[in-house]
């Protein structure tokens, strides 16, 4: 009887790891190249692992790069004016391809999760500029923007070349924020959850808020108002 319980457990669990009605997909291994016919978009949300490489053109351009029994799967469309990129149905996959590289002429938001992750390059404008970050993911490259809002959560991690004129930073769950290559003249800061954000700022930082072992390290020589510290948190100049 044991013998057939455990058999019965081994099956189980194979299904699970291929059938696709369970939501979780195996990558077959052969990898496609699938070009989506969108544009109109400035925003960008990415989930489930997606890979996402993002350039400035003047033309738009979506490719999607997946295993080819993952295609039917795909949920890549527009949403207002932003570009969704994910799968559809709350389908998950793992040993799979999941990429994406996406052209626009102009970017004003993104959003990663799900251990997605995000690459700039080359990304410049004077406007405004909003990134969330969560859930184990990550956001790199370069970018020139205008004001900035940056929120991380969930032991995510932001990592830029470039500056800003101002910086709206929110950070926990043990994130990271190492921006000691992205220039800012002013920058508000809430660290709290064992997070850690490095920055470059020209004038004056504050108001600051860290709590639950959280660190700010910065550069310039920026004037600090309306700064708090608890939990064990600290603020240093880096050497």
């Amino acid at each position: 009887m044991r013998l057939g319980i455990m058999s019965s457990m081994f099956v189980g669990i194979a299904l699970l790891a291929c059938n696709p009605i369970t939501g979780n997909i195996k990558g077959s291994g052969n990898v496609v190249t699938t070009s989506m016919n969108i544009s109109g978009f400035n925003k960008i949300d990415a989930g489930h692992t997606f890979q996402v490489t993002i350039t400035q053109s003047e033309d738009y351009s979506v490719v999607i790069y997946s295993d080819d029994n993952l295609v039917e799967h795909l949920d890549v469309r527009l949403d207002g004016d932003t570009l969704i990129i994910n799968l559809a149905n709350r389908k998950s996959a793992w040993n799979a391809t999941l990429e994406a590289e996406v052209s626009l002429p102009e970017l004003t938001a993104v959003g990663f999760h799900g251990a997605s992750r995000g690459n700039l390059q080359g990304i410049a404008s004077d406007n405004d500029f909003t990134a969330s970050v969560s859930g184990a993911s990550r956001l790199e490259g370069d970018l020139q923007a205008g004001q900035m809002e940056v929120r991380l959560s969930g032991a995510s991690r932001l990592d830029l070349d470039g500056s800003g004129s101002s910086l709206d930073l929110h950070v926990s769950g043990a994130s990271t924020a190492d921006l000691e290559d992205f220039s800012v003249d002013s920058a508000q800061v809430d660290l709290s959850g064992a997070s850690t954000a490095i920055l470059d700022v020209k004038d004056d930082i504050g108001p600051v808020n860290l709590s639950g072992a959280s660190r700010l390290i910065y550069s310039g020589d920026p004037a600090f108002r309306n700064f708090e510290t608890s939990g064990a948190s600290s603020i240093n100049a880096r050497e």
